[in-house]
């Protein structure tokens, strides 16, 4: 295997082979200790505040849109349409792999794996081939406090839309993102990067794989579930709203039902008007009220006024709040953008980030938990900032607008509580 070398030349050059290969196995969720085990990654998740759970048999039919997936060097079957319409609605989906199962489900959303490895790389960690490093290279918060990664034997993943973090040549990226309806997909192109030595070894790819940990995490405590290379799936994704989700497949199971009854209802007046008008006019003012609950349930909960001195006052914010309740299918980007400026000006006026580093006390009465909450929101809308300030913005829905928009909201809070 060659992740198996690869893992093996990476404990050699930092002299930390304790035993023979054969006497440990790869990926080992409890070992932390030997170079190849998974178990200072969950060490590095309770430090992250993360809570992880580690899942070996996957029923698909328990998961929900609220729930954050990260499927390490996956060697079983991919269940590609199910994971897909997990993400479609609203779900958070993490995978890692350089040559295990997951080709498929990369292909399905338009990204090409080599397993080989970029061809046009020129920084190696100590002249090693196939230790490939690669400096920070935007302020997505994937890059959070991480000044290099240095990955081992990784697969190039190739993307139209482009990726996250990139080799030296631009076209072969070592993470991809993609926002799939109303959910997130993140590629990684080396499981190995989470490994025991390569978390320890290199401080920057443990800050990494905390950042991977908490990037789709919207509440605290945030969870992630973990899935191992052999962790089977059974069931049917049974779909859903969640807090996340679009609702989409809903909806139009119940316009189908209003247009089959529309049409039952014409047949039936042509036979008989007056007995039939009763007998179907009922259940379908039953069924349009049904559909009419599921489109208001299914617009973003958002309230018009946020009462802070500098968020509240803005027009454009109330006007976007306004059309993200009517107008779920638009591109929030401008509107979007004037809630991250007004976030710049929320940390700037309230010295949020010398609060949050320890430099200022925070407002009285604050707990800890709050603060802890007004940490992951500025990180967030950072993040946010730095994606939509891009060459290239993405299309912002309104699902995430709402999402931005509560965690502007979480910081007008902090900043004007006395």
């Amino acid at each position: 295997m060659r992740t198996l070398r690869a893992a093996l030349a990476v404990a050699l050059l930092v002299g930390a082979l304790a035993a023979p290969a054969g006497a440990v196995t790869d990926y080992d969720r409890a070992d932390a200790d030997t170079w190849n085990g998974l178990g200072y990654l969950l060490v590095t998740a309770a430090e992250a505040k993360v809570d992880v759970t580690v899942v070996d048999a996957l029923d698909l039919a328990t998961i929900s849109p609220d729930d954050v997936l990260f499927w390490i060097y996956p060697t079983t079957p991919l269940p590609v349409d199910e994971l897909l319409a997990f993400v479609g609605d609203g779900g958070s989906l993490i995978v890692a792999d350089d040559q295990g199962s997951a080709e498929p489900l990369f292909a399905a959303v338009g990204i090409t794996r080599e397993p080989d490895g970029p061809r046009h790389q020129e920084h190696w960690f100590a002249q090693e081939d196939g230790l490939p490093v690669i400096p920070r290279q935007s302020d997505d918060f994937l890059f959070f406090n991480v000044e290099e990664l240095v990955a081992n034997h990784p697969a190039a993943l190739r993307s139209a839309e482009g990726g996250v973090v990139a080799f030296d040549d631009p076209r072969e990226l070592l993470v991809v993102r993609r926002e799939l309806g109303s959910g997130r997909l993140l590629a990684i192109g080396d499981p190995s990067i989470f490994l025991n030595q390569m978390l320890r070894r290199f401080y920057g790819n443990k800050q990494f794989a905390a950042n991977v940990l908490r990037v789709f995490c919207r509440a605290e405590p945030c969870h992630v579930t973990l899935l191992m290379p052999t962790t089977t799936t059974s069931g049917s994704y049974e779909g859903g709203a969640g807090d996340r989700g679009s609702a989409e497949r809903i909806a139009e199971e119940a316009v189908k039902a209003l247009n089959d009854a529309l049409s039952g209802v014409s047949k039936a007046l042509s036979a008989d008007p007056v007995s039939r008008l009763i007998l179907f006019g009922l259940p379908l003012v039953g069924a349009m009220l049904v559909l009419l609950a599921l489109a208001v349930w299914r617009r973003p909960v958002l309230t018009p006024a946020l009462g802070g001195a500098i968020l509240g006052r803005s027009p454009l914010v109330a006007e976007a709040a306004g059309l993200a309740a009517a107008r779920g299918d638009a591109d929030f980007l401008a509107h979007a953008l004037t809630l991250v400026d007004h976030a710049d000006a929320l940390a700037d006026a309230n010295a949020i980030e010398a609060v949050l580093a320890g430099e200022r006390p925070p407002p009285r009465g604050t707990t800890q938990d709050a603060v802890e909450l007004v940490r992951h929101a500025l990180l967030r809308v950072q993040r946010e900032a730095a994606s939509l300030r891009s060459l290239q913005p993405p299309v912002v829905s309104a699902e995430r607008f709402a999402r931005l928009y509560d965690d502007v909201r979480t910081l007008n809070r902090f900043g004007t509580t006395r």
